[in-house]
């Protein structure tokens, strides 16, 4: 999705951009199951993007298993 203007998110990972999250579109009873099944990864922290707008016409993002981040 193209939102112009570089509003949009080029990258989601580590403050230090050493390590990227994977990150999902899907619904979110298939990435978990995706998760649970990694053979590598599997306790990385990742990040679930839900493609539908808010109501400010913005998307929303969740992170899972990253214990540092609030």
């Amino acid at each position: 999705m193209d939102f112009g203007l570089g509003k949009s998110i080029k990258y989601i990972g580590s403050s230090d951009k050493q390590h990227p999250f994977l990150f999902y579109t899907q619904p979110i009873d298939k990435v978990k199951t995706y998760q649970k099944y990694r053979k590598r990864g599997k306790n990385r922290p990742w990040v679930y993007i839900d493609v539908t707008p808010n109501g400010e016409g913005l998307l929303d993002c969740y992170i899972f298993g990253a214990l540092l981040i609030k």
